[in-house]
C-alpha cells in the first residue's frame, strides 16, 4: 500500500495540468486493481458535473449507485477521519445499512470522504463484489485516507489549473474586446447615423417615385444596401460581444426542439426540417442562449444553400470518446450533426467558411458560422464540415457530455441572469456613476451596497466580513492598485468572488488575478447582461449561497 501510494502520488506530480483527469481515472482503476475489487470511484461534488468510475466486466454499477454512497455513509455513521471500513458485509449486525450493501450485491466496503479546496464533498469509494475476500484490514483504513488526499490535491490541482485557464480565455477576450472596442465605437455611431440618413431620404424619395418603374427599382436597391451595411455593423457588435458561456446544464435535445419550433416559421414552406434524437440523455454544461446560436446559424446557413427547396436533417446523439481525443475531451459527448440537400461547396470556400466577413452570398456578412465556432470552442468543443459542389453540405459539432447521465432533462435550466437578495459590495471611484450602478444591480435583484474609496471598502469588510455575498471592484487608478485591492478584500472576506470591471490592458496576467481572488472579469463601463451573467454563477440559485 506503500508502494502504491508513492506510484500514484508521483504520477500526479509528473502529470501535464490537461492530463489530471484522465490521470485520476487510470489511478483509480490502478488501486482497484491492486486490491481485488470489483468496483471503485472518486465522486465529486455535483456542480463538476462530472465523478470518476471504475468497474471489472460484468461488474456494473447498480442503478442510483453510487449516487447513493454518501447518504449510506452518514446513515451507518463515520469512523475516525470520516472513513468506514466494512472488510465483509456478512459479519455486519443486522441493520438497515448491511441490508442495503447486500441488495447491492457488495460484499466488502471501504469508504472515506473529505472536502476540495473550495470546500466541496469528495469521496472515495472501493467495493468487492462476488467474493468474500477482505477489502482493507483495520489498520490499513490509514492508507484510504492518505490515498483520498492525494485525489483531492490533484483535483485541487486541476481546479487551479482551470480557473488560471478561465481568466487566460478572458483576459484574451478582454484585450480582443479592446481591439473591436476601439474599431467599432469610431466608425458605429457616425456610420448608424450616415445610414440613418441614407435609409430616410430613399425611403421618402421611394414614397415620391412610386409608380415610376424604373427609378422607383435604383431606389429599392438603395434602402436595401443600406439595410445590409446597417445588418453589417450589427453583426460586427454581435461578434464582439462574445463572452465565456455561463455554465448551467443544459437538455440539447430540449435546446433543439425549442428552436427547430421557431425556424420552421421562418423557412420557405417548401423547405422540410426533420430532427432525430438519441433516447441517450444529451445533456452539456454550457450556455442555452449560445448554444441555440449554433442551432439556429447552422440551419439558415443550410437554407441559404438551397433556394427555397429541399430538406435539412438535424441528428442528435451521444457518442464514445474515442473521435473526441482529437480536441482532448476524454469521455462522452453529445454529436451534433446539421445535414443539407443544398448546392454544397468546393474545397476553396470550405477552406475559408470559418473566416470571418467571408461569404459568397451577396446578402451576407460572413459572421455567422465564424460566430458558431468560437460558441462551440468556448463549450470545449470542435466543429468539422463535409461538402462538394451538387451533394449538400454536413456540418458535425462535438460538445462534451455531462459525465453523470443520472439527471433528468427537467433538471436542466436556462442560464439564471437575476438574483434574489445576495449583498454585493460595488467599488467605484465615481460618485454619480457608483448611483447608477447601484440602481443597475438592484434592478437585477441584488442589493447592492456602494462604496467610493479603497479604504472604505477594506474597513467596512472587516467590520463586517459576514456581510457580502460578493464583491464588484471597477479599476481605481491602475489596474495593478486595482488588483491589490482585490487582493486586500480577499484577505478580509476570505472566500467570497471577487469580480473586477475594468479596462484590461495588455500586461495583466491570469496568474496576478488569481493570486488576488478575483473569480472573474467583465468590462468597464459595466454592462447590464455581462455583469448579470457573471453574479449568476454565484448565485443562491445555484444550490448555495454566493459566498460558498
Amino acid at each position: 500500500m506503500e508502494h502504491l501510494l508513492a506510484d500514484i502520488s508521483m504520477q500526479f506530480v509528473n502529470a501535464e495540468p490537461e492530463s489530471v483527469d484522465l490521470q485520476i481515472q487510470r489511478a483509480i482503476a490502478q488501486l482497484a486493481s491492486h486490491l481485488g475489487c470489483q468496483r471503485a470511484y472518486l465522486l465529486m461534488p455535483e456542480s463538476t458535473g462530472k465523478s470518476y468510475l471504475w468497474q471489472a466486466a460484468r461488474e456494473p454499477f447498480p442503478v442510483g449507485w453510487p449516487e447513493g454512497a454518501p447518504d449510506l455513509a452518514i446513515q451507518m455513521g463515520y469512523g475516525e477521519d470520516r472513513a468506514i471500513n466494512v472488510p465483509l458485509v456478512s459479519r455486519l449486525a443486522a441493520s438497515p445499512g448491511r441490508s442495503l450493501l447486500e441488495e447491492l450485491g457488495i460484499n466488502a466496503w471501504a469508504y472515506a470522504t473529505g472536502s476540495d479546496r473550495q470546500g466541496r464533498q469528495i469521496a472515495l469509494g472501493l467495493e468487492v463484489v462476488g467474493s468474500e475476500s477482505v477489502l482493507l484490514k483495520p489498520e490499513e483504513c490509514v492508507f484510504l485516507r492518505m490515498l483520498l488526499d492525494t485525489f483531492i490535491h490533484a483535483v485541487n490541482r486541476g481546479s487551479v489549473e482551470e480557473e488560471r485557464s478561465r481568466l487566460h480565455r478572458r483576459l484574451q477576450h478582454a484585450r480582443r474586446m479592446e481591439k473591436i472596442g476601439t474599431f467599432t465605437s469610431g466608425i458605429a455611431h457616425n456610420f448608424n447615423n450616415i445610414l440613418g440618413g441614407i435609409l430616410g431620404h430613399a425611403e421618402m424619395m421611394e414614397e415620391l417615385a412610386a409608380g415610376s418603374g424604373g427609378n422607383s427599382r435604383h431606389l429599392v436597391g438603395i434602402r436595401r444596401s443600406a439595410e445590409r451595411a446597417r445588418n453589417l455593423i450589427r453583426g460586427i457588435l454581435m461578434f464582439g460581444s462574445h463572452r465565456e458561456p455561463r455554465r448551467t446544464l443544459v437538455s440539447v435535445v430540449e435546446l433543439a426542439k425549442e428552436t427547430i419550433s421557431l425556424l420552421r416559421a421562418s423557412l420557405a414552406s417548401q423547405i422540410e426540417l426533420e430532427v432525430k434524437s438519441d433516447p441517450s440523455g444529451l445533456i452539456v454544461s454550457g450556455e442555452a442562449a449560445q448554444l441555440q446560436q449554433i442551432f439556429m446559424n447552422l440551419c439558415q446557413n443550410a437554407a441559404n444553400a438551397m433556394a427555397d427547396r429541399g430538406s435539412i436533417h438535424v441528428i442528435l446523439e451521444l457518442c464514445a470518446s474515442s473521435a473526441a481525443n482529437s480536441f482532448g475531451h476524454v469521455g462522452k459527448y453529445v454529436k451534433i450533426s446539421i445535414l443539407d440537400t443544398g448546392v454544397g461547396m468546393d474545397a476553396t470556400v470550405l477552406d475559408r467558411i470559418f473566416e470571418p466577413f467571408f461569404t459568397t452570398r451577396p446578402d451576407g456578412n460572413g459572421l455567422g458560422l465564424a460566430t458558431v465556432r468560437e460558441i462551440v470552442r468556448d463549450h470545449g468543443g470542435e466543429i468539422n464540415v463535409e461538402s462538394a459542389l451538387g451533394e449538400g453540405s454536413r456540418f458535425d459539432v462535438w460538445l462534451p457530455a455531462v459525465a453523470s447521465t443520472i439527471l433528468s432533462p427537467e433538471k436542466c435550466v436556462s442560464v439564471q441572469t437575476g438574483g434574489h437578495g445576495e449583498v454585493v459590495m460595488l467599488v467605484v471611484s465615481d460618485r454619480d456613476r457608483l448611483l447608477g450602478e447601484e440602481e443597475k444591480l438592484a434592478a437585477l435583484g441584488y442589493e447592492a451596497v456602494g462604496f467610493a474609496t479603497a479604504e472604505a471598502a477594506v474597513q467596512d469588510c472587516k467590520a463586517n466580513p459576514n456581510r457580502y455575498d460578493c464583491v464588484v471592484v471597477s479599476q481605481l487608478g491602475t489596474l495593478a492598485q486595482t488588483v491589490e485591492l482585490a487582493a486586500e478584500l480577499r484577505r478580509a472576506l476570505l472566500s467570497t468572488p471577487i469580480v473586477l470591471a475594468a479596462k484590461i490592458s495588455s500586461d495583466v496576467r491570469p496568474d496576478d488575478l488569481l493570486a488576488a481572488g478575483i473569480s472573474d472579469v467583465v468590462g468597464w463601463p459595466i454592462l447590464t447582461g455581462e455583469i448579470a451573467a457573471a453574479l449568476s454563477q454565484f448565485s443562491r440559485t445555484n444550490g448555495e449561497s454566493l459566498s460558498t
